[in-house]
């Protein structure tokens, strides 16, 4: 494995030399990482993955951003016309660099590229909403998603869909699910919406029920073998008037939904 730190943190006083391209740097190793010292980190950690992906002849696959490394996300959709694979967005470590200001949060969404997952731990303010369009994906994972509103998440292209801690209620489900009975959201398969203001005695309205059944059924749905699985025990089935069907059901402030198809539902 490689790092690329700042020249500042280099505590060794012989360090060793490595050359990175045509860059000939301070390094030392530790616990099998070579961590390597810049004058310039972000020169380093360019000059890095350069250098690796030329040596093995790869593509960037994987990008871990936090707040002071969004520039990431553009160097790289520039640097290559092969798409990510994943995208994650994380909160640093250290106190001063754990909350993600309002602008850096939407900047990210902005540069984000199109990606076949996306996972977001970090976390805006209170206050954040979202005026930028969510980049299509095909799993979307926002772990605190305290800032999704019900129109976000009507707009989210992805096959599975994941919102964890949010504020979504079970009025702002059935506006979701009867998008879905209209056509929303074509490509989604499966979503999970951990909320605690989720109620399912509020769930089935006069306008929900000539396209809900309650069920006894036992169905799993898993999008691959070692994607998202989830067993629905009972539920509401629904279906949509082009013949689509889903299976719908609330456990532990969680709301689940899969659609069933040949590739998925079993």
């Amino acid at each position: 494995m490689l790092c690329a730190k700042s020249i500042t943190d280099l505590k060794s006083e012989n360090p060793q030399f490595v050359n990175i391209g045509s860059h000939r740097v301070p390094a030392v190793i530790e616990q099998g990482c070579l961590i390597t010292y810049w004058e310039d980190r972000v020169q380093g950690m360019k000059a890095i993955t350069d250098y690796t992906c030329s040596l093995f002849s790869i593509h960037v696959s994987c990008v871990t951003i936090f707040k002071n490394s969004l520039w990431m996300l553009e160097w790289v959709s520039q640097r290559q016309s092969e798409p990510l694979k994943n995208v994650n967005w994380w909160s640093a470590y250290k106190v001063f660099e754990d909350s993600w200001d309002d602008e850096a949060y939407s900047s990210a969404m902005r540069q984000c590229p199109p990606t076949e997952s996306l996972y977001i731990i970090s976390q805006p303010s209170a206050n954040y909403r979202l005026n930028e369009e969510i980049p299509k994906v095909n799993e979307i994972n926002i772990g605190r998603g305290r800032w999704v509103t019900v129109d976000n998440l009507m707009s989210i292209d992805s096959i599975e869909i994941t919102i964890g801690d949010s504020q979504l209620s079970t009025a702002d489900i059935i506006k979701f699910v009867k998008h879905w009975l209209a056509g929303g959201i074509p490509r989604m398969e499966y979503i999970r919406i951990d909320s605690k203001n989720l109620n399912e005695l509020e769930f089935l309205t006069e306008e929900l029920e000539p396209y809900v059944v309650p069920n006894e059924e036992i169905r799993k749905y898993q999008k691959n073998p070692v994607g998202i699985e989830f067993e629905f025990v009972g539920g509401y089935s629904i279906q949509r008037e082009d013949g689509v069907e889903a299976t719908i059901n609330f456990q532990h402030h969680s709301f689940h939904m899969a659609k069933w198809n040949d590739q998925i539902g079993f």
